[in-house]
């Protein structure tokens, strides 16, 4: 039997608005391909939906073919292994139930940002997508060297962003010394 794992991750920053989304296809755990993409105004749940979406529908059906889908959004996977209500975004599930019902899927549910490598490659293509405003393009695995280091510069600056406003006048004030006390610079920061 064939069998394809997919991961996929989706990014938003702000919520909502400008968001990207990216999947990396394996077949027997040696990746081929990736499919990545943006959308000007949209939410961190449509991108997450989006990614799998997008990979689900660069492959035909086929027979003897196992689909092993890694997602770290539990928006995504436990509707489809817990029966969660689906909520909003009828427009995407309909893809997304489609495909599920045409193909031999395992939803997998995997702790984001904990160092799992096709997981943070797609975190950062979904990055780089959302800052390029890249339209959907599906690129070969071995060419995606160069998106993942612009994707990792500007997933460092969102960072920066968000601690940034977090501050006032430049401090951190949940973390504030009292007043009389001597601190150094490197305590007021974040």
């Amino acid at each position: 039997m064939k069998e394809l794992n997919i991961w996929c991750d989706g990014a938003c920053v702000p919520n909502p608005g400008i968001g990207g989304y990216a999947s990396i296809v394996l077949e027997h755990d040696v990746p081929m391909f990736a499919v990545m993409g943006y959308e000007e105004q949209t939410t961190n749940n449509r991108m997450e939906m989006m990614a799998v979406i997008a990979s689900l529908e660069e492959k035909d059906p086929q027979v003897n073919l196992r689909i092993n889908l890694y997602s770290d959004s539990q928006y995504v996977i436990n509707p489809m292994t817990k029966g969660w209500g689906r909520g909003t975004n009828t427009d995407l599930w309909k893809r997304i139930i489609y495909r599920n019902n045409i193909l031999d899927i395992n939803w997998i549910k995997v702790k984001g940002h904990s160092g799992l490598r096709y997981n943070e490659e797609c975190d950062t293509l979904a990055t780089y997508c959302m800052h390029y405003k890249q339209p959907r393009k599906k690129i070969q695995y071995d060419r995606i060297v160069e998106y993942l280091d612009i994707g990792k510069a500007y997933e460092n600056l969102d960072r920066h962003r968000q601690r940034d406003s977090r501050l006032v006048n430049g401090f951190n004030m949940k973390k504030a010394p009292s007043p009389v006390a001597l601190c150094s610079l490197d305590e007021w920061l974040v």
